[in-house]
């Protein structure tokens, strides 16, 4: 198979050892293809501001190993995964230059076999929520009061039980984003996955060599963001070291880097609530 160029999605919130882990996989199985990267900007699912600005954050994906890295929209990046994925997808689309996109995917196995049996249970499962009869199911649930992510989640289960496992984690949810915005905008992009290596996602515990950025930020939220020694040496065993530089950098300087450094940030309180107190 010739990639002329791979794609990627990502929040690098911050660029791990697992990040560059994954391009690593890639080159191992692809050779030295060039990389593109979508990333989310300053401001990151749920509307919150991102660990480093989104400028230090592209920089360090360049230190790393990515050669170009294009800003997803904040009307993507802000919001669910089946936005997000069609953002990511569209821009990857739109260069012109990107053939193959990739992403991970979790407990799924990690041999060429896995992935391969992975790889047709998400495009099966992407085509039926793509179907009439998706479609039907994901309305039926919504009537009957779900959220939309919940109304998705159970007509996955409902009426394809063999991908259940590919609703636990959040890496395999977007795969079936992904796949699904593929199809159901028709564009020139093919899919394939690479096994998530590390601690999950949602895991909070700092474990070397592959800590979830989840964990990092938690860290960071605990009392770790004092720029100490301690700090740089923990960052040290998660991050790639020009990543763990540019973050050292910054918990030395003035910006944010806790939620309680900019709380104005965090106020979830209505808009018109806040007009109130003021």
């Amino acid at each position: 198979m010739t990639i002329h160029c791979a794609g990627l999605t990502a929040e690098y919130n911050p660029f791990h050892n697992g990040h560059a882990r994954q391009l690593a996989m890639l080159r191992e199985q692809y050779g030295d293809v060039p990389v593109t990267a979508v990333l989310s900007g300053s401001f990151i699912q749920h509307g919150e501001p991102a660990l480093l600005d989104k400028w230090t954050r592209a920089a360090a994906a360049v230190d790393c190993g990515v050669d170009l890295v294009l800003e997803l929209p904040v009307l993507h990046s802000l919001r669910s995964a089946d936005f997000f994925a069609a953002g990511g997808m569209a821009a990857l689309a739109a260069t012109g230059i990107t053939d193959y996109a990739f992403c991970g995917v979790e407990g799924l196995g990690r041999g060429d076999t896995d992935m391969e049996r992975a790889g047709r249970l998400i495009k099966d499962t992407a085509l039926f929520l793509r179907s009439p009869e998706g479609n039907e199911a994901l309305r039926r649930f919504l009537r009957e009061g779900e959220s939309y992510g919940t109304a998705w989640e159970k007509a996955v289960r409902a009426y394809r039980p063999e991908a259940a496992p590919l609703l636990k984690g959040s890496n395999n949810i977007l795969a079936l984003a992904y796949e699904k915005a593929i199809g159901q905008y028709g564009l020139p992009l093919t899919l394939h996955f690479l096994p998530r290596l590390g601690e999950g996602y949602t895991s909070t515990e700092l474990v070397p060599p592959c800590a979830s950025a989840s964990a990092i930020r938690r860290f960071l939220e605990s009392g770790g963001a004092t720029g100490s020694t301690a700090t740089e040496q923990a960052l040290a065993g998660v991050l790639p070291a020009p990543s763990a530089a540019r973050l050292t950098a910054a918990l030395h300087g003035d910006a944010p880097r806790r939620r309680s450094d900019a709380p104005e940030l965090m106020d979830t309180r209505p808009f018109g609530d806040r007009l109130a107190v003021l």
